[in-house]
């Protein structure tokens, strides 16, 4: 959280125009003036909903992020309208203005009401916001309307997104969803800790009861996990590699291409919430990876990116790694 808050005005305004029976505007921008979001212009409509979407460029300024509250048609949630809440994070934007609103994503749509938004769209550039680039993204990322775990999970990979443009440094335990862990799956880390033959835990995510539930457990090794099939999933497991006298413990993050973009939404946005419930446990995790498939590790992929760094006896656990596929070049350790 970055401590601004929304102005009095913004809030109301548009939750009065949000609920109208009458709405008498179309579109609302919002920008950060010292601590607070404040609004800046309201723009009544002009013509289509496609030609004032693409008019949203008459407003924005070079170098400068805004917020832009666009309205479409009436909500099946609310009694009033359905809303785009547009991101303008321009690349030259001066880096400390885009980590500000990076981090400021959540509590701006929080207190406009989740509820509102049924779309989300983020542009880096004045050519990015037109209607033919929204409906692109609209239709692969909408096969349902959001749910609000869903929504928040967009948000805050957004703002996590924001954050690490300018650094290129991944952040897995920033951002987070917090999400309790089933009893089941609690039961099954402390059995990882304490019993040898307990190898690997695979958690999952039951959007349903919004809860980081148990998948599996098992002794699977390193050439064994086993991912499953078009969807993500949590690892932990343990792997001794060649020459050492003890077992890591890996964390590891796998999300396929195909799993749908909701399912990679929320479990992207809930990762560091879902390391936090492993080591919460008593468990220290030597290492943590971002793969594309679980099927992605194995044992000389996993020996090849300790190697190197096997006698750093003091060093800090490593970063999100992502380990090449059989038959490639091991990409290595990915700095935080």
């Amino acid at each position: 959280m970055s401590g601004i808050t929304l102005a009095k005005d913004l809030v109301d305004g548009f939750i009065r125009e949000a609920e109208a029976d009458v709405p008498s505007v179309r579109m609302i921008k919002a920008e950060i003036v010292g601590e607070q979001v404040v609004l800046t212009a309201v723009v009544p409509p002009s013509g289509s909903e496609e030609d004032d979407f693409d008019a949203i460029t008459n407003y924005l300024i070079p170098k400068t992020p805004a917020f832009i509250l666009f309205r479409r048609g009436p909500c099946p949630l609310t009694k009033g309208s359905r809303w785009i809440f547009v991101y303008f994070m321009p690349d030259d934007a001066k880096v400390q203005r885009k980590m500000l609103y990076g981090s400021s994503l959540e509590a701006t749509t929080r207190s406009l009401g989740v509820d509102y938004f049924d779309q989300h769209f983020m542009g880096h550039s004045r050519e990015d916001i037109s209607w033919r680039a929204f409906c692109g993204v609209a239709t692969a990322a909408t096969e349902q309307p959001l749910t609000a775990l869903e929504r928040l999970s967009l948000e805050t990979t957004l703002g996590e997104q924001m954050v690490k443009q300018e650094s290129g440094v991944s952040t897995p335990t920033g951002s987070s969803i917090a999400l309790p862990m089933t009893d089941a799956a609690r039961e099954q880390i402390e059995a990882f800790r304490l019993s040898p033959s307990v190898t690997c835990v695979k958690f999952k995510i039951s959007v349903d009861d919004e809860k980081i539930d148990l998948l599996s457990s098992g002794s699977e090794t390193a050439d064994s996990l086993g991912q499953p099939e078009n969807m993500p999933v949590y690892c932990i497991f343990k792997f001794q590699a060649a020459g050492e006298d003890r077992q890591r413990v890996v964390f590891a993050y796998a999300c396929p291409d195909t799993s749908k973009v909701k399912q990679k939404l929320i479990y992207s946005a809930t990762r560091g919430n879902a390391l936090q419930c492993v080591t919460e446990s008593g468990i220290v995790v030597d290492m943590k990876m971002e793969v594309g498939s679980l099927d992605d590790i194995s044992t000389a992929s996993m020996q090849d990116m300790i190697q190197p760094v096997k006698d750093e006896r003091h060093a800090s656990p490593a970063a999100l790694s992502r380990p090449a596929r059989p038959g490639r070049r091991s990409a290595g350790r990915t700095p935080t």
